[in-house]
């Protein structure tokens, strides 16, 4: 009996066109026929995963990831979404071990750090994580991304005045970033940007202060 060798492409291509459509069982179906064929088939290792992730199948997202890392060890996006779905589950301890072994492979990576810090956040490691964005700063001094999670990150540490600094640093970096790329129409495009809590966490905090 011959064997297709194009079968595994064929499989994970009809996935991808039934994901598409929102067909997310037989997309599963296809991933899962694909791999069969071919074991060390990472993309479809790693589409599944995300797949069974965005529809909240988690435990077996975790198989398919854990799986994906072993036939391609330096893939980073694996390694964010794994630890993400551990985050989802509360597993903050584990999703800190895989964070940390990413970062083996790519001690710079942007995402890779900044959810590092988040998830020390949710371990209450609030100074390990005050040191990663230190890091982070070093190199985006001026992404308000970072400036708005750290803000985050004091303001849940109790530390207010630093909170507030953080905020109003992040909205006017983004007031800035908008304006020089010439994009800003209208209030409502500069506030489609900025994260919902950061007016409302301002005047919170200032209504304690």
């Amino acid at each position: 009996l011959k064997i297709n060798l194009n079968q595994p492409n064929i499989l994970f291509n009809q996935a991808l066109s039934y994901k598409r459509n929102k067909e997310y069982d037989l997309a599963i179906e296809s991933y899962k026929k694909a791999i069969k064929y071919k074991p060390d088939f990472f993309e479809a290792h790693f589409n599944l995963a995300n797949l069974l992730k965005d529809i909240n199948q988690f435990h077996e997202a975790l198989i398919n990831y854990e799986a994906a890392t072993k036939i391609n060890p330096r893939f980073i996006d694996t390694y964010n979404n794994w630890a993400s779905v551990l985050v989802e589950l509360f597993e903050f301890e584990k999703a800190n071990k895989i964070f940390q072994q990413a970062l083996q492979i790519l001690p710079q990576d942007k995402k890779l750090l900044l959810n590092y810090a988040r998830n020390l956040k949710n371990l209450e490691k609030f100074i390990e994580a005050q040191e990663v964005y230190n890091s982070l700063k070093e190199t985006y001094s001026k992404d308000p991304e970072i400036i708005f999670s750290e803000g985050s990150l004091m303001l849940e540490w109790g530390h207010l005045n630093e909170a507030i600094i953080c905020f109003n640093d992040g909205y006017r970096v983004t007031v800035l970033t908008i304006f020089t790329i010439q994009s800003v129409n209208s209030v409502g495009a500069i506030q489609s940007v900025l994260p919902i809590f950061t007016v409302d966490s301002i005047l919170t905090i200032q209504s304690v202060n």
